[in-house]
């Protein structure tokens, strides 16, 4: 099992790599871009009572940046270039709806201040990342997005690995989700729409794929086999 999945992994290596960095690069520059430049000031939300339940805590930041190799890992698991294609049409397709709302109704939600000494991590991420941009919130977005592709994936591979995986997957995804919230990235209402939105973005992919169940179409991989369709 270990062996079919490195070979889906490294299936189509270079096409998933210069794809995804033109994602990457593509999502970043509008991200940093839709900070600075929005239709008037930042309507400020109040503080989400959900977020007031959990203590603020900056040693949740490599949970929440961890959003990351989720995603990277539901791009090395998808098994062809069409799928790969698909994904980053899907990605840049929901990012785009995210972008319209952060270029036309700005949102920033309330971050308490940071001590001078705190965590190194916490404090590059906030360097790169104001607390604009919040609704719909595209870090549970994402979250959802990929955990849908892996999810879907991991079917091909056998009930055992499905639902160690799908365990898995879960628990991380969740962990992320809460870490937002701990962190005051974003309200509670800004994570649910993201969470709506990246299903929307599962929903598409799935239909578009020509199948159900364990796969079909451009997601169609047999038994963790890797094949182009």
């Amino acid at each position: 099992m270990m062996r079919a999945l490195g070979l889906r992994m490294t299936n189509d290596f270079f096409a998933k790599l210069f794809t995804g960095a033109a994602v990457l690069g593509i999502c970043g520059v509008m991200y940093a871009g839709l900070q600075r430049w929005h239709l008037g000031a930042p309507f400020v939300q109040a503080e989400c009572p959900v977020s007031a339940l959990l203590a603020f805590d900056v040693r949740w930041t490599p949970v929440y940046l961890s959003m990351f190799a989720l995603v990277g890992v539901a791009w090395l698991a998808l098994p062809n270039r069409r799928a790969v294609r698909r994904f980053a049409v899907t990605i840049l397709a929901m990012e785009s709806v995210a972008w319209v709302f952060f270029f036309a109704m700005p949102m920033e939600c309330p971050r308490p201040v940071a001590p001078a000494d705190v965590f190194w991590i916490y404090r590059v991420m906030i360097g790169f990342d104001a607390p604009v941009n919040c609704f719909p919130c595209l870090h549970s977005a994402l979250v959802a997005l990929a955990g849908g592709a892996i999810w879907r994936e991991v079917g091909a591979g056998g009930w055992r690995v499905a639902a160690a995986a799908r365990g898995v997957v879960v628990a991380w995804g969740a962990a992320i989700l809460v870490s937002i919230l701990i962190l005051r990235q974003h309200t509670a209402v800004d994570v649910g729409a993201g969470i709506a939105l990246g299903a929307a973005a599962c929903v598409f992919i799935w239909r578009g794929s020509g199948g159900r169940g364990r796969g079909g179409g451009c997601w169609r991989a047999g038994r963790w086999g890797c094949r182009r369709v």
